[in-house]
């Protein structure tokens, strides 16, 4: 693996068939490494948007979320895993729900999913169409004609 958290040098202190004093070190140990995934769960952060009342008119003010956050429940990492779980995936809605609550104990509704669908395919609308056009230049499109 590239990143290693920690080493752990395993260096036997007694000999196992005599129980002699072992010392040095091996110049070249045998290495056994383990991969975990770390514990994953949702961030959230809260906006409270106070309304507070103009002393001079009496009119309502609301506060606003500030720019880049979200309107809906779920910010652009959600978005897009349930994109790609939908998409590269293809999980259904039904499915999508299950598996983000089991792995990262989100619970999300069969509708919230497809609004999370509806945003991601909104947000790569531009980008599919640019890469049509660039594709639609080229001389040559190199395609494979494997089943």
């Amino acid at each position: 693996m590239d990143k290693v958290r920690k080493v752990v040098e395993c260096i036997p202190e007694r000999c196992d068939q005599c129980a002699g004093r072992l010392r040095g070190r091996d110049p070249e140990p045998v290495r056994h490494q383990v991969t975990h995934l770390p514990p994953i769960e949702p961030i959230t952060d809260e906006y409270r948007l106070h309304t507070l009342s103009c002393e001079q008119c009496g009119g309502d003010t609301a506060g606003k979320l500030p720019a880049g956050v979200p309107t809906g429940a779920f910010g652009p990492s959600v978005v897009a895993t349930v994109g790609v779980l939908m998409g590269a995936y293809r999980l259904s809605k039904r499915l999508v729900p299950e598996l983000l609550h089991d792995v990262f104990q989100l619970r999300m509704s069969v509708g919230a999913v497809i609004g999370c669908q509806h945003a991601a395919s909104a947000a790569l609308e531009e980008p599919v169409v640019e890469a049509r056009k660039y594709i639609e230049q080229q001389a040559v499109k190199h395609a494979d004609e494997t089943g």
